[in-house]
């Protein structure tokens, strides 16, 4: 096992993982546990299954109810557990489910979500708790009888299915041997804290053919924050990589505002600011391509300027992610520069082989905030106030756009949106600009 000296996980009973992760998989609940739970509360079992409770599908199995964002019922309003001490075996199990000990990437991917988690590629901190493989293997022994309707055939709780896993081990039992879930990741590259993951495609887009169906996904990772995704792309050994059918909705809501703006005028340039693996770039370029043919939206677009501070995050995206240069109808254009040094100024007098520019897209991830709201990821405060605000007003046509990337979860944080459409309004000086909202990507 790959975690046979221990994993690093410390509860910080942040309560992340009580939305939509573990309630939407408490089932089955054993009855010993529901009857637990109703007496923490001082509830009735039947009372407690109505209020706190909904039916899965395991043959009328209950599980934790939720709410419409997804928080458990049995959050309070402080996002701490109402009932901890009674709390079900889904719950203590987690996180160490088979899911997450796939691979170092599962558990460093799970992270995102659960702030106890530390992968194995982050700095040891004083008073870090690390747990033994034997309470891990312990508790995934646990979690396997538990989703095997074990417990709730025994009507067993945690703690006795934890007696029962120590007593085949004092009776030298071999039904204990673990059989791990295969890593659902293939790594690619893993060097200087960046990671290229390829994971066999589950899902295909309906209006994709049969012939794709063994095609993968690639995606970007920086080692820092595995779970986050900085770019990905559908490869096929045979297609190779498809820039048609977008994996990021934000990526394909970037081409709606380009389009929707191109249509309305002729222009000639797009400023992709952090290229990431190139495959917005790429996108756009074959969306003009395309349109120059047919008369499309997009036909007018001759000059694709992509800016990424990272060298080496732009090798992987020629050496992984289909990102190329060069173009005679279509030209891409690679600049390595941050780009708060590119969007001056300056760039309002055009830049070099740019001609006029139509939209610049910032899609530029800074760090993952949360909140007991749920999260945010999105450029930081140097690209969405003051100095770079207005350089990129002026850079742009007056018919131009500017798009920010901006993911906010569905758990309330529509405030934080508010507050940076507010803050880069007011560093807009020119009334023909207008800054709104254009709702969350799919």
């Amino acid at each position: 096992m790959w975690w046979a000296n221990g994993l690093r996980f410390g509860c910080t009973a942040c309560g992340r993982c009580c939305v939509r992760r573990v309630p939407s998989a408490s089932a089955p609940l054993a009855e010993a546990e529901i009857d637990n739970l109703a007496q923490a509360l001082g509830l009735s079992p039947s009372r407690f299954l109505a209020q706190y409770a909904e039916t899965a599908d395991f043959g009328g199995a209950a599980r934790l109810k939720v709410d419409e964002t997804g928080r458990c019922a049995l959050l309070t309003a402080m996002g701490k557990c109402s009932v901890h001490e009674a709390r079900p075996a889904a719950c203590r199990t987690y996180p160490y489910w088979p899911e997450n000990l796939a691979s170092p990437y599962e558990w460093a991917r799970e992270a995102v979500l659960c702030e106890g988690i530390k992968s194995s590629w982050e700095p040891e901190e004083p008073g870090s708790v690390t747990e033994t493989a034997r309470v891990i293997e312990d508790e995934l022994l646990v979690e396997e009888l538990r989703v095997g309707g074990v417990l709730r055939a025994e009507n067993w709780t945690h703690a006795e299915a934890m007696e029962y896993i120590h007593s085949l081990r004092e009776a030298k039992m071999p039904d204990l041997d673990l059989d791990p879930l295969p890593a659902p990741r293939k790594v690619l590259f893993h060097s200087q804290g960046l990671v290229v993951l390829e994971t066999e495609e589950q899902d295909l887009p309906e209006n994709q053919s049969a012939s794709r169906q063994s095609g993968v996904v690639r995606s970007l990772h920086f080692e820092s924050s595995i779970g986050i995704v900085q770019t990905e792309v559908r490869y096929h050994p045979e297609h190779g990589f498809d820039h048609d059918q977008l994996m990021f909705g934000v990526h394909s809501a970037f081409l709606e505002v380009v389009k929707e703006q191109a249509a309305q005028a002729a222009s000639d340039s797009v400023i992709v600011l952090g290229g990431g693996g190139g495959v917005l770039p790429m996108a756009l370029q074959k969306a003009a391509l395309r349109d120059r043919n047919t008369a499309g939206p997009f036909r007018n677009i001759r000059n694709i300027i992509c800016v990424e501070k990272d060298p080496e995050v732009a090798k992987l995206g020629k050496d992984f992610f289909g990102m190329g240069e060069g173009g005679e109808e279509v030209n891409v254009r690679l600049v390595i520069e941050d780009a708060r040094h590119y969007v001056t100024p300056s760039l309002s007098q055009g830049a070099p082989d740019a001609g006029d520019i139509l939209a610049i897209l910032v899609d530029i991830a800074g760090d993952l905030q949360h909140s007991s709201g749920g999260e945010v990821l999105a450029p930081c405060a140097d690209f969405r106030l003051g100095d770079f605000v207005r350089s990129a007003v002026a850079a742009v046509r007056p018919d131009g756009v500017i798009a920010w990337n901006v993911l906010v979860s569905e758990l309330g944080e529509d405030r934080w949106l508010q507050s940076a459409v507010e803050g880069i309004q007011s560093a807009v000086q020119d009334e023909h600009f207008s800054v709104v909202s254009r709702g969350r990507p799919p």
